[in-house]
């Protein structure tokens, strides 16, 4: 069980090549980058921070997994849980709100850990979009693993960004593992993500 972890930054070449704080000049925009190396078999992670001194404030602070293409809030959480296998790699940016919105764009289609997993009649799908001035449609099906279709969702437009998808299956479903199939796609290109899911009545 991972209870506690440090955090360092590294300057190579310096005194202390590895420093615990980094100390910035103050600025509108900042972003730290950082990973956690997970060996052996792939585990739940949480990952957890104070919030209480954040304050009313144009500013804010978002934490953004890009191995599990999710932006997370860091003044409205106080954790954030993750399946960690070898490099997870992450980002933390402060900025007003608005320009955060601005700089943090992925540079490529990916689909997070879908949860909860297993679900019941709801399951929420992480979707980064990358920038352009393209819109992707977005298109959710879920197969048993013959290929059956089971449940189909209404095709959703997306920009480019990080969203995520709350997808309502129902309970027309059978019990067992299924596969939910994820086709992205725009003018110019297409991608299938296939994930695996448990579902329970």
């Amino acid at each position: 069980e991972l209870s506690g972890f440090d955090m360092y930054s590294f300057h190579p070449g310096e005194k202390y090549e590895k420093l615990s704080r980094d100390v910035v000049a103050s600025n509108d925009f900042h972003a730290w980058e950082f990973k956690i190396d997970k060996y052996g078999s792939p585990d739940h992670v949480t990952i957890s921070w104070e919030n209480e001194n954040f304050g009313d404030s144009d500013y804010n602070l978002i934490l953004l997994d890009e191995s599990g293409g999710r932006l997370i809030d860091m003044s409205t959480t106080r954790s954030y849980t993750f399946m960690a296998a070898g490099h997870s790699k992450f980002r933390i940016y402060y900025g007003k709100d608005e320009k955060l919105v601005q700089e943090i764009i992925p540079n490529k289609i990916q689909i997070g850990e879908i949860y909860p997993n297993p679900f019941q009649r709801q399951v929420i799908i992480p979707v980064a979009i990358p920038d352009g001035n393209e819109i992707y449609q977005v298109k959710i099906i879920l197969t048993d693993l013959t290929g059956k279709i089971i449940h189909e969702l209404p095709t959703e437009q997306l920009i480019a960004g990080f969203h995520e998808i709350n997808c309502i299956i129902g309970n027309d479903h059978g019990n067992g593992v299924n596969i939910l199939q994820i086709i992205i796609s725009s003018a110019k290109q297409k991608e299938v993500f296939y994930r695996k899911v448990l579902n329970f009545r």
